[in-house]
Protein backbone atom coordinates (compact mmCIF):
# COMPACT_ATOMS: atom_id res chain seq x y z
CA UNK A 1 0.00 0.00 0.00
CA UNK A 2 1.28 3.44 -0.92
CA UNK A 3 0.81 6.21 1.64
CA UNK A 4 1.38 9.95 1.34
CA UNK A 5 2.39 12.29 4.15
CA UNK A 6 1.36 15.83 5.03
CA UNK A 7 4.11 17.32 7.16
CA UNK A 8 4.79 20.49 9.12
CA UNK A 9 7.57 21.40 11.52
CA UNK A 10 8.65 24.25 13.78
CA UNK A 11 11.63 24.89 16.03
CA UNK A 12 12.12 27.78 18.46
CA UNK A 13 14.83 28.90 20.87
CA UNK A 14 12.29 29.36 23.67
CA UNK A 15 12.25 32.17 26.23
CA UNK A 16 15.25 31.23 28.39
CA UNK A 17 18.08 29.85 26.29
CA UNK A 18 20.18 32.15 24.10
CA UNK A 19 20.69 29.74 21.20
CA UNK A 20 18.70 26.91 19.63
CA UNK A 21 20.58 23.61 19.92
CA UNK A 22 17.72 21.60 18.36
CA UNK A 23 17.80 20.51 14.73
CA UNK A 24 15.02 19.14 12.51
CA UNK A 25 14.93 17.11 9.33
CA UNK A 26 11.76 16.29 7.37
CA UNK A 27 11.61 14.60 3.97
CA UNK A 28 8.12 13.19 3.26
CA UNK A 29 9.15 11.95 -0.19
CA UNK A 30 11.75 9.65 1.35
CA UNK A 31 9.63 8.92 4.42
CA UNK A 32 12.14 10.23 6.95
CA UNK A 33 11.61 12.69 9.82
CA UNK A 34 14.00 13.46 12.65
CA UNK A 35 14.37 15.63 15.76
CA UNK A 36 17.79 16.04 17.41
CA UNK A 37 18.17 17.93 20.69
CA UNK A 38 21.72 19.08 21.46
CA UNK A 39 22.43 18.27 25.08
CA UNK A 40 21.62 21.35 27.14
CA UNK A 41 24.33 22.60 29.44
CA UNK A 42 27.13 21.04 27.38
CA UNK A 43 29.23 22.93 24.86
CA UNK A 44 28.45 22.70 21.19
CA UNK A 45 25.12 20.91 21.52
CA UNK A 46 24.08 22.62 18.31
CA UNK A 47 27.06 21.11 16.49
CA UNK A 48 25.98 17.63 17.62
CA UNK A 49 22.35 18.00 16.55
CA UNK A 50 23.35 19.51 13.20
CA UNK A 51 25.75 16.64 12.52
CA UNK A 52 22.83 14.24 12.99
CA UNK A 53 20.50 16.06 10.60
CA UNK A 54 23.29 16.36 8.02
CA UNK A 55 23.83 12.61 8.28
CA UNK A 56 20.13 12.06 7.59
CA UNK A 57 20.30 14.42 4.61
CA UNK A 58 23.09 12.33 3.06
CA UNK A 59 21.12 9.07 3.03
CA UNK A 60 20.21 7.50 -0.30
CA UNK A 61 16.77 8.23 -1.74
CA UNK A 62 15.78 4.56 -1.66
CA UNK A 63 17.10 1.38 -0.09
CA UNK A 64 17.64 0.07 3.40
CA UNK A 65 17.07 3.41 5.12
CA UNK A 66 16.96 1.96 8.64
CA UNK A 67 20.34 0.28 8.30
CA UNK A 68 21.81 3.36 6.63
CA UNK A 69 20.55 5.67 9.39
CA UNK A 70 21.88 3.44 12.16
CA UNK A 71 25.27 3.28 10.46
CA UNK A 72 25.37 7.05 9.98
CA UNK A 73 24.44 7.69 13.61
CA UNK A 74 27.17 5.31 14.76
CA UNK A 75 29.67 7.30 12.71
CA UNK A 76 28.37 10.60 14.14
CA UNK A 77 28.75 9.11 17.62
CA UNK A 78 32.42 8.41 16.95
CA UNK A 79 32.97 11.88 15.49
CA UNK A 80 31.41 13.51 18.54
CA UNK A 81 33.54 11.42 20.90
CA UNK A 82 36.53 12.80 19.02
CA UNK A 83 35.35 16.36 19.67
CA UNK A 84 35.04 15.59 23.39
CA UNK A 85 38.62 14.24 23.46
CA UNK A 86 37.60 11.69 26.08
CA UNK A 87 36.57 14.40 28.55
CA UNK A 88 33.28 13.12 30.02
CA UNK A 89 32.69 16.46 31.75
CA UNK A 90 32.66 18.19 28.37
CA UNK A 91 30.42 15.93 26.29
CA UNK A 92 29.32 17.03 22.82
CA UNK A 93 26.09 15.08 22.34
CA UNK A 94 22.48 15.04 21.25
CA UNK A 95 19.32 13.03 21.68
CA UNK A 96 17.72 11.63 18.54
CA UNK A 97 14.24 10.47 17.56
CA UNK A 98 13.54 9.47 13.97
CA UNK A 99 10.51 8.18 12.11
CA UNK A 100 10.96 6.14 8.93
CA UNK A 101 8.10 5.07 6.65
CA UNK A 102 8.78 2.31 4.14
CA UNK A 103 5.86 0.87 2.18
CA UNK A 104 3.09 0.06 4.61
CA UNK A 105 5.38 0.01 7.67
CA UNK A 106 6.98 2.51 9.99
CA UNK A 107 9.98 2.36 12.30
CA UNK A 108 10.83 4.68 15.19
CA UNK A 109 14.51 4.89 16.20
CA UNK A 110 15.68 6.88 19.21
CA UNK A 111 18.21 7.53 21.95
CA UNK A 112 17.40 9.95 24.76
CA UNK A 113 14.20 11.74 25.72
CA UNK A 114 13.03 13.29 22.45
CA UNK A 115 9.73 11.57 21.74
CA UNK A 116 7.58 10.05 19.02
CA UNK A 117 3.82 9.86 19.52
CA UNK A 118 1.22 8.05 17.42
CA UNK A 119 -2.36 9.31 17.28
CA UNK A 120 -4.74 6.67 15.94
CA UNK A 121 -8.52 6.30 16.24
CA UNK A 122 -8.76 9.21 18.67
CA UNK A 123 -6.11 7.87 21.04
CA UNK A 124 -2.53 9.03 21.65
CA UNK A 125 0.32 6.66 22.45
CA UNK A 126 3.99 7.35 23.08
CA UNK A 127 5.85 5.08 20.66
CA UNK A 128 9.30 5.85 22.07
CA UNK A 129 10.37 5.29 25.68
CA UNK A 130 12.41 7.97 27.44
CA UNK A 131 16.01 7.03 28.15
CA UNK A 132 16.17 8.93 31.44
CA UNK A 133 16.87 8.21 35.08
CA UNK A 134 13.36 9.23 36.02
CA UNK A 135 11.77 6.85 33.47
CA UNK A 136 13.78 3.99 34.96
CA UNK A 137 12.38 4.90 38.39
CA UNK A 138 8.82 4.94 37.00
CA UNK A 139 9.32 1.63 35.19
CA UNK A 140 10.62 0.00 38.37
CA UNK A 141 7.66 1.35 40.37
CA UNK A 142 9.77 3.51 42.70
CA UNK A 143 7.89 6.69 41.74
CA UNK A 144 4.63 7.40 39.92
CA UNK A 145 4.29 9.14 36.53
CA UNK A 146 2.79 12.12 38.37
CA UNK A 147 5.82 12.36 40.66
CA UNK A 148 8.11 12.05 37.65
CA UNK A 149 6.88 15.38 36.19
CA UNK A 150 8.50 17.30 39.08
CA UNK A 151 11.35 14.91 39.97
CA UNK A 152 14.60 16.89 40.58
CA UNK A 153 16.69 14.78 38.16
CA UNK A 154 13.98 14.28 35.53
CA UNK A 155 16.17 15.75 32.76
CA UNK A 156 19.12 13.38 33.31
CA UNK A 157 19.31 11.19 30.19
CA UNK A 158 20.90 7.76 30.02
CA UNK A 159 21.48 7.50 26.27
CA UNK A 160 22.49 10.00 23.58
CA UNK A 161 24.57 10.25 20.43
CA UNK A 162 28.09 11.19 21.53
CA UNK A 163 27.66 10.19 25.17
CA UNK A 164 29.32 6.75 25.19
CA UNK A 165 31.81 4.68 23.21
CA UNK A 166 29.01 2.42 21.97
CA UNK A 167 25.82 4.07 20.71
CA UNK A 168 22.71 2.29 21.99
CA UNK A 169 19.72 2.92 19.75
CA UNK A 170 16.26 1.57 20.49
CA UNK A 171 13.71 0.94 17.76
CA UNK A 172 10.18 -0.35 17.24
CA UNK A 173 8.34 -1.15 14.01
CA UNK A 174 4.68 -1.59 13.09
CA UNK A 175 2.23 -1.08 10.25
CA UNK A 176 0.85 2.25 9.09
CA UNK A 177 -2.88 2.94 8.89
CA UNK A 178 -4.99 5.48 7.05
CA UNK A 179 -5.47 8.54 9.28
CA UNK A 180 -2.44 7.97 11.49
CA UNK A 181 -0.74 11.07 12.87
CA UNK A 182 2.80 11.08 14.25
CA UNK A 183 4.27 13.80 16.46
CA UNK A 184 8.03 14.01 16.98
CA UNK A 185 9.29 16.52 19.52
CA UNK A 186 12.08 17.56 21.85
CA UNK A 187 11.54 17.74 25.61
CA UNK A 188 11.14 21.49 25.29
CA UNK A 189 7.57 20.72 24.22
CA UNK A 190 6.71 17.87 26.58
CA UNK A 191 8.08 19.78 29.55
CA UNK A 192 5.16 22.20 29.17
CA UNK A 193 2.44 20.43 27.15
CA UNK A 194 0.52 17.28 28.11
CA UNK A 195 -0.20 14.28 25.91
CA UNK A 196 -3.90 15.19 25.98
CA UNK A 197 -3.12 18.66 24.63
CA UNK A 198 -0.99 17.19 21.85
CA UNK A 199 -3.88 14.87 20.96
CA UNK A 200 -6.34 17.77 20.85
CA UNK A 201 -4.11 19.95 18.67
CA UNK A 202 -3.47 17.34 15.99
CA UNK A 203 -7.03 15.99 16.04
CA UNK A 204 -8.70 19.29 15.26
CA UNK A 205 -6.05 21.00 13.11
CA UNK A 206 -3.91 20.28 10.05
CA UNK A 207 -0.17 19.78 10.71
CA UNK A 208 0.91 23.40 10.24
CA UNK A 209 -1.61 25.06 12.59
CA UNK A 210 -1.21 22.16 15.04
CA UNK A 211 2.52 22.87 15.23
CA UNK A 212 1.77 26.54 15.85
CA UNK A 213 -0.74 25.81 18.61
CA UNK A 214 1.64 23.48 20.43
CA UNK A 215 4.55 25.91 20.13
CA UNK A 216 2.40 28.77 21.45
CA UNK A 217 1.35 26.67 24.46
CA UNK A 218 4.94 25.84 25.35
CA UNK A 219 5.99 29.49 25.05
CA UNK A 220 3.02 30.74 27.08
CA UNK A 221 4.06 28.38 29.88
CA UNK A 222 7.62 29.61 30.06
CA UNK A 223 9.51 28.16 27.10
CA UNK A 224 12.33 27.04 29.39
CA UNK A 225 14.09 25.01 26.70
CA UNK A 226 14.42 24.89 22.92
CA UNK A 227 11.17 23.62 21.39
CA UNK A 228 10.96 21.44 18.27
CA UNK A 229 7.90 19.77 16.75
CA UNK A 230 7.19 17.71 13.63
CA UNK A 231 3.64 16.60 12.78
CA UNK A 232 3.08 13.94 10.12
CA UNK A 233 -0.39 13.01 8.84
CA UNK A 234 -0.68 9.71 6.97
CA UNK A 235 -3.16 9.23 4.13
CA UNK A 236 -3.85 6.80 1.31
CA UNK A 237 -4.59 8.78 -1.88
CA UNK A 238 -6.12 5.70 -3.51
CA UNK A 239 -8.60 5.02 -0.73
CA UNK A 240 -11.55 6.78 -2.41
CA UNK A 241 -10.83 5.06 -5.70
CA UNK A 242 -10.64 1.65 -3.99
CA UNK A 243 -14.00 2.20 -2.28
CA UNK A 244 -15.64 3.26 -5.56
CA UNK A 245 -14.26 0.21 -7.36
CA UNK A 246 -15.60 -2.04 -4.61
CA UNK A 247 -19.08 -0.59 -5.01
CA UNK A 248 -19.17 -1.07 -8.79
Amino acid sequence: MRFTFETASQTHTGKVRRINEDSLFADPKRGLWLVADGMGGHRDGGIASNMITEAARSLSTYGETRAQLAAQLTQVNQNLLGLSNGDHSNIVGSTIVALLAEGSNYTCIWAGDSRCYLVRAGQIRQVSRDHTEVQELVTSGIITPEEARTWPRRNVITRAVGAADKLELEQVSDTLAEGDCFVLCSDGLTGHVTDAEILSAVTWSAPEPACGQLLDLALERGGKDNISIIVVNVSNPNKTHIVQMARN
